[in-house]
């Protein structure tokens, strides 16, 4: 599985340029790091990649929502199903570089 495209030919090529690797090379560490990056989410609900920042699963919890059909005037309740949503935060030196 490949996850280059042309969407990422800027990207690959400064990587390839700044580290010597080719672009197969470079595809493989992103799928690597993707996969170390999945499975500490799945065991801690946290993956930190120092100097960058830090993945972590926040849980929603199941909710009611009441909605109206407009057709028929019904009110109806749709019941939500409680979800993990992914969230990134920025490591401290980064995000005072864009403020």
């Amino acid at each position: 599985m490949s996850i280059y495209t042309p969407l990422y030919e800027k990207l690959y090529s400064q990587l390839s340029s700044e580290s010597g690797m080719s672009k197969d090379e470079i595809d493989i560490f992103i799928l690597k790091l993707i996969k170390i990056i999945t499975k500490d989410l799945n065991r801690t609900g946290k993956a930190i990649l120092p100097y960058f920042g830090v993945f972590s699963l926040k849980r929603m919890p199941s909710r009611k929502r009441v909605v109206k059909d407009f057709e028929t005037g019904e009110t109806i309740t749709i019941n939500i199903p409680a979800e993990d949503k992914l969230k990134f935060k920025i490591n401290k030196t980064y995000s005072k570089l864009f403020k």
